[in-house]
Formats: structure tokens, sequence, C-alpha cells
């Protein structure tokens, strides 16, 4: 019988009061969220304003003659890099050509 008058934490004479103290708890527990909430929605609030800021610089610049440079420098990079891939494989080509030429007309002259 002492177990359970342990477990149970007011008698009914205290249930009014206790009652009143979880309420003013819970109260108090919501008034903390509200504030934090609100400071929560301030930083928000700054976050929004930089991001608008950064926006507004970013339309400040003329964008578009830098992504036309950009793409240019890209294009030219690209045109460059296929012309040396080209070349690559030119030489290559005409080494394989001169060795097979070379060997067939050794083959040639060994059996002529």
């Amino acid at each position: 019988m002492k177990a359970q008058k342990q477990h149970s934490s007011y008698t009914r004479d205290d249930d009014k009061t206790s009652y009143k103290d979880i309420l003013l708890n819970i109260s108090d527990k919501i008034a903390k969220i509200d504030q934090r909430m609100d400071r929560i929605d301030k930083k928000i609030d700054k976050v929004d304003q930089r991001i608008d800021h950064i926006e507004n610089k970013l339309d400040n610049l003329s964008s578009d003659t830098t992504s036309i440079k950009v793409d240019v420098g890209g294009l030219k990079f690209q045109q460059e890099e296929s012309m040396r891939r080209y070349h690559e494989d030119v030489v290559r080509k005409r080494w394989y050509c001169g060795i097979v030429f070379t060997v067939i007309v050794g083959v040639m002259k060994f059996f002529y």
C-alpha cells in the first residue's frame, strides 16, 4: 500500500493546487517558446535582409557582360582543347602510317 501512495504525486485534497501549478508551468513554457520563436523570427528577418542585399548587389553588377566573357572564355578553352586533341590524333596517325609504310617497304625489298 505504501508503494502505491508513493507513486501518486498528490492526494485528492491537493488536486486543485497541483492542477494550477501544472497550468502555470505550462503557461510559462509556452511563454518561453513564444520568446524563442520571436528571436528566431528576428534572425530569419536578418537573413532575409542579407539575402535581399546580396541580390541587389548581384543585380547591380553587369551580369550580362560577365557571363558573356565567361562563356567566350569557356568556348575558347574548349576550342583550344579540341584542337590539341586533334593535333595529337593526327601526329599519332602519321606515326602509325609511317611505321606501317616502313614495314611494308622493308618486306617488299626483302622479297623482291
